[in-house]
Formats: C-alpha cells, sequence, structure tokens
C-alpha cells in the first residue's frame, strides 16, 4: 500500500491548500527553498501518524498567517490518499485517524500499524546522536529506546511480541512508590524482560548498522553495542541507562572515536543506526492489517556528507528500503539535480517548493517538476519562445553532465565543477566511442555442422554524425545566444528542432551507457543469425 496524494492547508508554512500527487503510489522527492514548507511536509506526516501520548493538537500548529474574513478554522487539515482509494483526513479540530475512537477498529489497526513502521528522520533528529557530547553513552541508551528502536518487535517470555519502547515504559511504570515484596518482584520482572529484550537485539542492530556503513565509499567502520543493564535502586531510581558503544576503524579499535573521526564518517554512522531501527521495524504485518504502508522520510539528512558519501545513500535506499514509499527532502539544488539523475524516473516524481511574497508575509509555491523538454514544448503552445530556449539549454547541460559521469569522459579541469562549461563537457562528448560487440555469426558445412565466429569489436560514436550537426545546428541557433536574446521569437522553429535533438541525443547517451547490459540483447541476435543460415543452408543445392 502506497500514498497516492498528500494534502496539506493551514499547516505549518502551508496557510492555503497544496497537494502533491503520486501517481499510483511513486516516491517523492523535493527541492525546496528555505523557508519555502519543505520541513513542514516533513511534520505534516510525522504528525499525522503520531501516537498519543506527547502529540501536538492541529491547532498548536496552525498556520499563523491564516486568517481574514473568509478564513475559517474548520479548512484546515491533512489528508492523505492511498493507491486504493481510501482516504484518512486530520482536520484542524479534529483527532488524528488513528487515534479516533469513530474510526472503525480495522482502519485505526492499519493506521497504526503504518505509524508503527514509519522511519522519518530530518537533520535536528540526526543531530541528537550527538557523538561529541560528554555524556555519550547515556545519550546513546535515550536515543536507541525511545526513537531508533521504540516500535522494534521483541519475542517475550510466555510467547507474543512487544516492542523495545513498550517494554521501556512498562520499567518505567513499575517503579514503586511501596518497597514491598509483590511491587519489587513486579519491578524485577519488568527489569529483566527489558534488559533480555534490548540485550537480545543489538546483534541484529550491529549486523544491519553494518551493512549500511559498507556502503559509503571507503567507511572502513563496524561497531558493538553492549547493554550493562538498567538496574533500579531505592533513592536512585534506575541507573545504568547507558549503551556501550565500540567503534572499529579497519578492524582497530580506539576509545576517543568520536573525538577522531571525520564529519562524513559520524554522519554515516548515525545514519545506518537510525536505517537499522527503520528495517527491524519492518516485520510480517498482522492478517487484519494485509498490505502495509511503509514509509521512509528524509528531510535533509545528508548535509553533513560530501556527494561520495550521498550517492550511498541513494542505492540504500533503492536497494535495502524497495518496498517502502520513501520520501527525500532537501534544500540543495545541485544535489536535487544529482538525485533526479540517479534515481529512476518511474518510480520517483519530483516537486519544487519556493517562496514567494504575499503581502506582508511569506507562503510556498508547489509546482510538480516535469521534464524539461516537455515545459519547452509547454511554453512554445502558449508563445513564451524565450523560456522554451531556457529550458532546452538546461536539458542539453544535465544530458551532457550525465552522460560525461556516465562514461567516464575527460573534461577540462575546474577547481569548482559548477564552472565547467556546456561546450568543454559537448567537446568531449562528441568524440567519444565505445566497443560495440557484434553478436556471433555461424553458417552450415556441407556436412550440415553447424560454425560459430566472433566479430571483431566496432568502435561507435556515441553521437553520430547526422546527429552531432543537428546538435551543432541547435547551439548555433538556440543554446547559445537565444537564451539572452530579445528576438528569439522568430526561431520558433528551431527550438522545436533543437527539442528533438536534444530528446534523440538523451536516447543515444542511454543506448551507450547500456551497452554492457545488452547481453540479451545480443542473445537474440545470435539466435536470429542461426536462423538466417538454417534458411540459407535449406535453400542451398
Amino acid at each position: 500500500m502506497k500514498l497516492a496524494k498528500i494534502a496539506l492547508k493551514d499547516f505549518r508554512g502551508f496557510p492555503h491548500e497544496e497537494t502533491f500527487n503520486l501517481g499510483d503510489g511513486k516516491n517523492l522527492l523535493v527541492y525546496g527553498e528555505n523557508g519555502s514548507g519543505k520541513s513542514s511536509l516533513y511534520h505534516a506526516l510525522v504528525e499525522f501518524f503520531k501516537c498519543p501520548p506527547g502529540a501536538r493538537s492541529f491547532g498548536w500548529q496552525r498556520n499563523v498567517f491564516s486568517s481574514g474574513p473568509n478564513y475559517s478554522a474548520l479548512d484546515g487539515h491533512i489528508t492523505l490518499q492511498l493507491s486504493d482509494g481510501v482516504e484518512y483526513q486530520w482536520k484542524c479540530l479534529g483527532t488524528r485517524p488513528l487515534s479516533d475512537p469513530a474510526q472503525p477498529q480495522p482502519v485505526r489497526e492499519r493506521l497504526v500499524d503504518a505509524s508503527n513502521r514509519a522511519a522519518m528522520l530530518d537533520y535536528r533528529s540526526l543531530l541528537r546522536t550527538n557523538f561529541g557530547a560528554p555524556n555519550l553513552r547515556e545519550r546513546l541508551f535515550d536515543l536507541t529506546v525511545t526513537t531508533l528502536l521504540v516500535n522494534a518487535p521483541v519475542p517475550v517470555a510466555g510467547g507474543g511480541q512487544r516492542t523495545i519502547g513498550q517494554l521501556w515504559q512498562a520499567l518505567l511504570n513499575s517503579k514503586p512508590r511501596r518497597h514491598t515484596k509483590p511491587r519489587l518482584r513486579a519491578l524485577a520482572a519488568a527489569e529483566q524482560s527489558f534488559n533480555e529484550a534490548l540485550r537480545g537485539i543489538l546483534p541484529e542492530v550491529e549486523k544491519k548498522a553494518s551493512d549500511f556503513l559498507s556502503y559509503f565509499v571507503d567507511s572502513g567502520l563496524k561497531l558493538r553495542l553492549g547493554l550493562p543493564g538498567v538496574h533500579y535502586r531505592q533513592y536512585f531510581g534506575f541507573t545504568q541507562r547507558e549503551l556501550d558503544f565500540e567503534v572499529k576503524l579497519r578492524g582497530v579499535a580506539f576509545p576517543e572515536w568520536n573525538d577522531l573521526l571525520n564529519e562524513a564518517r559520524l554522519t554515516a554512522l548515525a545514519l545506518s543506526l537510525y536505517l537499522s531501527g527503520a528495517s527491524l521495524r519492518n516485520t510480517a504485518p498482522p492478517a487484519e492489517v494485509g498490505t502495509p504502508l511503509r514509509l521512509l522520510v528524509l528531510d535533509d539528512v545528508l548535509i553533513g556528507l560530501d556527494l561520495a558519501h550521498r550517492l550511498p545513500v541513494l542505492r540504500i535506499v533503492e536497494e535495502r528500503f524497495a518496498d517502502f514509499q520513501v520520501v527525500l527532502l532537501t534544500f540543495d539544488r545541485a544535489w536535487y539535480e544529482v538525485a533526479k539523475q540517479q534515481l529512476p524516473s518511474a518510480t520517483w516524481c519530483h516537486y519544487e517548493l519556493f517562496t514567494v511574497q504575499v503581502g506582508d508575509h511569506e507562503q510556498p509555491l508547489l509546482r510538480p517538476d516535469i521534464d524539461h523538454l516537455y515545459r519547452a514544448l509547454a511554453f512554445l503552445d502558449v508563445g513564451e519562445v524565450k523560456a522554451a530556449s531556457v529550458h532546452v539549454r538546461t536539458a542539453f547541460e544535465l544530458v551532457l553532465k550525465y552522460a560525461c559521469q556516465q562514461l567516464g569522459l575527460g573534461v577540462k579541469f575546474q577547481s569548482d565543477p559548477r564552472k565547467v562549461p556546456a561546450s568543454d563537457l559537448w567537446s568531449s562528448l562528441k568524440s567519444a566511442q565505445y566497443d560495440f560487440i557484434p553478436a556471433r555469426q555461424c553458417a552450415f558445412d556441407g556436412k550440415g555442422k553447424v560454425h560459430w565466429w566472433q566479430p571483431k569489436n566496432v568502435k561507435k560514436h556515441v553521437v553520430v554524425p547526422s546527429l552531432q550537426k543537428r546538435i551543432e545546428h541547435a547551439i548555433s541557433w538556440v543554446l547559445n545566444p537565444l537564451s539572452h536574446s530579445q528576438t528569439v521569437d522568430r526561431y520558433r522553429a528551431e527550438i522545436e528542432d533543437a527539442i528533438y535533438a536534444i530528446d534523440d541525443l538523451e536516447r543515444a547517451v542511454k543506448q551507450a551507457v547500456a551497452v554492457p547490459l545488452v547481453r540479451q540483447t545480443i542473445a537474440v541476435e545470435e539466435m536470429i543469425s542461426l536462423l538466417k543460415a538454417y534458411i540459407a543452408k535449406m535453400g542451398s543445392p
């Protein structure tokens, strides 16, 4: 089960209704300027699935600029529509659907299950790890039982399952007001249940965290977790609320790892811990829930990582959370464009959030981020020829960057890669070649025996000469001067030609990138070669 639509009105940064349409349940990638409402979307999902106690009311989080003579507090809402058409709404003066007693029991069970599975992380939560804190062992224990593993299920004595969060709350609730023998026995039982459950799950956390760490380039990190055991002492309360945390770098353990590791490794370590908790809570759903809703929401959690450490996060999302619906939010425009290139468009949709001034306050402007060539065609349809040329140029530059990265093409060095001109990228691409491996050929000899041979590899241009000419024409008439020209309108036909030329260029690049993956196509061609040889043999005297 996936989300098909998210609608917000009068919640935090959204004074007016905005809707994110996710098709039949695609993942969501959002670029948002600072203050544009990006984090409001994150908090909307967090608050919608938050269970009392501690959950804030909708009214507490209303947009402060939602006012006026026609304003009604009853209009505020967060609405989630699922891919099966079912819609859940949390209204301003209403109760969350997952805790509303008026909801049918199966509905509440479904939403509570989704709440237990949901993994939502923003940069503030990531900072809670604060590996440099002096009371690190205590902080990590608190983080583990309240966030990382709070919804991780564990078996308990007598059969059945409970979560780490439930066992921790049961232990806290067992603190006796009077130290009678029955109360102390109940306390000892709760203490034993919690300690055994947390110790039992820590090896799985280690294993999964190490697995996630292995994705990061040259991280070389391994970790070991241990629990001394929480113990209640009269007059002191619960003591030893600590988590042993040993980190090894390339097999060597060192005590001051939190001071010696760089920011990228610390961020990778924190992310791996959070993702481990998300993975562990994704257990088989109860029979009454059916297909569960699994959400992974990450809001600007990659701030401390360079590109070499950011790309592995996309691989983790694609490979380890394929059964989740993922929401990625970022204010980094360059990273947003990289993520768009890396993530398959068939399973992802893209939105952009901007800030616009309305009267004395700002409000978000939401726009679906469709392909630049489609935008160019749309602008041409309404006569906005200059705007179309700008999107054609943007599409051209994105195709060039994708080609040079995926094909490993060399360009002139620039200390700032953003200053590499499109002309340098194009020069590398138009001269690039790749090895085309022809299919094996065969023929029958006079005795009816088939003989196979492998033709030599053929060098092919990524961009064939005819397409090069079309692109060169587009560069000379559209892509360079016209994006700044005041007389662009009379070149409408050239712009339209450039759109289709760049579309063909993108397909040519993708074909060259896919060459290592065409073995199945070659096998089909070999079957055709065999069939042709057989027909030739049958037709010979």
